[in-house]
């Protein structure tokens, strides 16, 4: 019988076994508490948009009153009401007539989120995101508040996390005929039993979505690890750069107003959700759209437009993009979870609890196995110790 064969019949009698789960229980050890952090704080971040609107509901909810006004005023109104300086990067165009649009304004490194109602044409007010609760959040959970450097070890955290999934499987599996004591909960047992099945049933069933999370995770930090190999299987590339603009020489751009109305003629039905604005004289207009089958919340279509004529520069439809190309697009809404609607995302909320679940129950199982017995012999040697020093001394 071979190492195979023997792993799926009777994998306790694989001697690698043992060294898989000293492997196993030293990564958890050190980066537990990391992965909790981080697995803990995407469990905040998955409902963030919701929750910064929710925050700032005063300014963030309009009355329905018609169809919207210009986007050119709006832009304009939003320009005017900002510092000189501030550079608008894009507007969130939402299709739910109660929501008010917003646009995203940077300034001396900071974001600003500014509302406006887009039936009356005024500003409603400004969400300062510097030194917010959700920006501190997110911050942590993809940096640990350290930049670069943060998101490096963030990276391999998520590398050592997909290593830790695939080692729980084999430490896991008990055998092709004892498969369903793998998923067995002894409700009379003692605690510790009980805790060593907590462990042993939550990690199999989040083995495979964790590992998904992970290595979604880690592209952020290392996106050529994932995009060579993904070229090297397709033979193609596998991120689509967007067009460039020509520059003419004239300073003043089309009316906002055509290129949005360019836009959604080029493409026809779905939902408009995002217009980003160019930040160089080469960077082209683009408008995201949202069709039936989309993964992402502001969909995975655009229409690229040149920012000197507002002419069409590439219609990108996701479902006819190369597949390297699509999964690399992929990548995002796996992470966050939006591939299912609310579905997806709540279950990836209970999701991010696991980590933290799986460090405790991991831990305790190493304090009765191995730490307890050291603890006795400290305890007993300390009543040693003290029995010695006050025991009555014999004089002659």
């Amino acid at each position: 019988m071979n190492a195979i064969q023997t792993f799926w019949w009777r994998p306790r009698r694989l001697a690698a076994r043992r060294w898989v789960f000293y492997l196993h229980l030293y990564c958890g050890l050190i980066i537990g508490i990391l992965m909790a952090v981080v697995s803990l704080t995407g469990s905040i971040l998955v409902f963030r948009p919701e929750m910064e609107r929710q925050m700032v509901s005063g300014i963030s909810h309009v009355v329905p009153g018609g169809r919207p006004i210009s986007f050119q005023k709006l832009y304009d109104l939003v320009r005017a009401s900002e510092p000189k300086g501030a550079k608008i990067e894009n507007a969130y165009l939402y299709a739910s007539p109660d929501l008010a649009w917003s646009f995203r304004v940077g300034y001396l490194h900071e974001r600003r989120e500014v509302y406006v109602d887009q039936y009356r044409g005024k500003v409603l007010g400004v969400d300062h995101f510097h030194g917010k609760f959700t920006a501190w959040v997110y911050d942590l959970h993809v940096n640990l508040l350290s930049g670069k450097t943060g998101l490096m070890i963030n990276g391999i955290g998520a590398f050592i996390l997909t290593l830790m999934c695939i080692t729980g499987f084999l430490i896991w599996w008990p055998g092709r005929k004892n498969w369903r004591f793998g998923l067995h909960y002894a409700w009379r047992a003692r605690w510790k039993r009980q805790n060593y099945d907590v462990h042993k049933i939550i990690g199999a069933f989040s083995l495979l979505p964790l590992a998904l999370v992970a290595m979604t995770g880690a592209y952020f930090a290392f996106p050529k690890l994932l995009e060579i190999p993904v070229e090297l299987l397709t033979h193609a590339p596998a991120v689509r750069h967007p067009p460039k603009s020509r520059p003419t020489g004239n300073t003043q751009r089309p009316d906002l107003d055509n290129v949005l109305n360019n836009a959604l003629v080029a493409m026809a039905g779905g939902e408009a959700t995002l217009f980003t604005f160019p930040t160089s004289s080469t960077q082209a207009y683009s408008l995201r759209k949202f069709l039936p089958g989309d993964w992402r919340r502001t969909g995975d279509n655009l229409v690229y437009l040149d920012q000197s004529t507002g002419k069409v520069l590439r219609i990108d439809y996701h479902s006819n993009l190369p597949f390297g190309i699509r999964l690399v697009r992929d990548i995002a809404p796996l992470h966050y979870g939006t591939f299912f609607g609310y579905f997806s995302r709540i279950f990836w909320v209970f999701l991010g609890l696991t980590p933290l679940i799986l460090y405790v129950s991991g831990t305790l199982m190493w304090w009765n196995r191995v730490l307890s017995r050291y603890w006795a012999m400290f305890l007993k040697s300390r009543r040693e110790v003290s029995q010695f020093a006050t025991a009555p001394v014999l004089r002659n």
